[in-house]
């Protein structure tokens, strides 16, 4: 197995928004030839979601996603609830090249990306990955402090 390497924006590790993991990474990675753990946290109190009930939110997102064509190929799995690191989250998975939430837009991997989208303290996190044993095993040992 290669190295995984970790990026994060802006530069501080504790005042980043957003994570990516990848095997073999660097500063010159193509997110879309670049299997990944890609990880965006916002706080919903400073978007026009503040209000939004996360059901919601979740659902406009999936949809957005889902509607457009030019990132995404095809539903592999549809919506549904899960339990992810202690809180209600939902997941599906997309044949997709970038996500295309409601808040914000982005580019991923080009194939198969399940999406998770969780919310813990008023923080929604939305991690993209790309279907990999490894990543799997990484996310399954995820926890949120306190």
């Amino acid at each position: 197995m290669g190295t995984v390497g970790v990026g994060m924006g802006p530069p501080a590790a504790k005042d980043a928004s957003e994570v990516i993991i990848c095997k073999s990474c660097d500063s010159t990675v193509n997110p879309s030839h670049t299997p990944s753990i890609y990880i965006r946290a916002t706080e919903l109190k400073y978007t026009i979601y503040k209000d939004t009930p996360f059901e919601d939110l979740v659902k406009q997102n999936y949809e957005a996603n889902i509607v457009n064509k030019n990132n995404t190929r095809s539903v592999v799995k549809g919506l549904e609830q899960i339990n992810f690191a202690g809180e209600k989250a939902f997941t599906y998975t997309l044949d997709s090249s970038g996500y295309s939430g409601k808040d914000n837009g982005f580019t991923t991997y080009s194939g198969i990306n399940k999406i998770i989208e969780v919310k813990h303290n008023g923080i929604f996190f939305v991690l993209i990955y790309t279907q990999d044993q490894t990543f799997a095993q990484i996310l399954s040992t995820f926890r949120f402090t306190p």
